[in-house]
């Protein structure tokens, strides 16, 4: 696996946990494995083992596919301007424009 690969996963098990609150510690404890093993993940230094994958997205109540969901981690500035650009694209389609606006309402 790459460096960066590493990396992202680690960032992204880092977030998700901290999300669903849980410490390293419990992490380790449910999965069978040493803080210092969690902190190795999570810093990118260290790739768990394909068959933690499953036990890890079920103690975050997730699933496995979203450990791997790293578009998640771009920053505010990004994601707002890939927003901007997806409006400025269908702004002219009065359906697509309808459609976002739904969504959007029931969100706000």
């Amino acid at each position: 696996m790459s460096e960066e690969f590493k990396i992202s996963f680690g960032k992204r098990i880092a977030k998700l946990r901290k999300i669903k609150g849980i410490s390293q510690e419990i992490l380790a404890e449910e999965l069978g494995l040493s803080t210092k093993t969690i902190s190795n993940i999570e810093t990118g230094s260290h790739l768990t083992k394909s068959e933690n994958f499953d036990k890890i997205a079920k103690v975050l109540g997730i699933e496995v596919r979203e450990l791997f969901n790293f578009d998640n981690t771009n920053n505010k500035e990004q994601n707002l301007k890939g927003i901007y650009d997806k409006i400025e694209f269908i702004k002219d389609d009065e359906d697509k424009v309808a459609i976002l606006y739904e969504i959007l309402r029931k969100f706000l």
